[in-house]
């Protein structure tokens, strides 16, 4: 008997940490990658998985595979929009870049899965940002206030999103390697502290408790280590 069935669905945005900074990660999956379909802006729909795509192959996966397994193998649909050297003011406002490019993958995709005869159920966003606003130097309340728009504006995107998990990854501290504001990183992690603390389902998680080692330049994850670590914890606070 066929009906409506609950399609999951997780979120991740950011700069290109988000993004896996370049890495593939295929080789270095513990999880059955094959559960995980990516949304595709140019065809406006959820693609399965390919090995030979950069794109479907970040940490993101790692997270939505173990999330299969305790799902019972169902698939997760994966939602990235990922841009390297954007600072937040791209993501908060309906003007911003970054912001347009994930309300309309976002809707889209909703919209696709509904139109498949599934019930969407968003697990989690995941939010990758801020490494742009520790070299400008950001002031913290400025940042804070952005985020929270960030915030309100995706829990308004869709009924299915109103309470939404946001998991805000903090920069590391004592990173930069002298390309970052000395109060970059302080302004940045104090911001996201305040978020989560003032919202429920908001939560700001450290690299250091994960952990998440950096690479030689202190800015980027870019070891398979480090990007499965992310991933795994992200899927453990699900």
């Amino acid at each position: 008997m066929g009906g409506v069935r609950k399609a999951y669905v997780m979120i991740i945005t950011g700069q290109s940490n988000a993004n896996s900074h370049g890495e593939n990660l295929s080789a270095y999956f513990t999880i059955d990658p094959t559960k995980v379909h990516h949304y595709n802006s140019d065809d406006e729909a959820f693609v399965p998985y390919n090995s030979g795509v950069m794109i479907q192959n970040g940490y993101e996966v790692q997270a939505a595979g173990l999330q299969s397994e305790l799902r019972g193998d169902s698939i997760i649909y994966v939602i990235r929009v990922a841009q390297g050297s954007l600072d937040i003011s791209n993501w908060d406002s309906p003007s911003g870049m970054m912001w347009t490019l994930l309300e309309d993958a976002v809707t889209n995709g909703l919209s696709w899965l509904r139109a498949n005869s599934f019930k969407p159920v968003v697990l989690s966003t995941l939010w990758v940002q801020g490494e742009q606003d520790a070299v400008v130097g950001t002031a913290s309340a400025t940042y804070e206030a952005k985020e929270q728009a960030l915030i309100d504006n995706m829990r308004a995107l869709d009924p299915v999103m109103e309470n939404m998990q946001f998991i805000s990854l903090k920069l590391t501290v004592g990173s930069g390697g002298g390309s970052y504001d000395p109060n970059g990183v302080t302004n940045v992690n104090t911001a996201k502290d305040n978020v989560a603390a003032a919202n429920d389902n908001v939560i700001a998680v450290a690299p250091e408790d994960i952990p998440a080692p950096l690479s030689v330049d202190e800015v980027h994850f870019v070891s398979p280590d480090s990007y499965l670590a992310i991933g795994t914890y992200w899927s453990g606070l699900i």
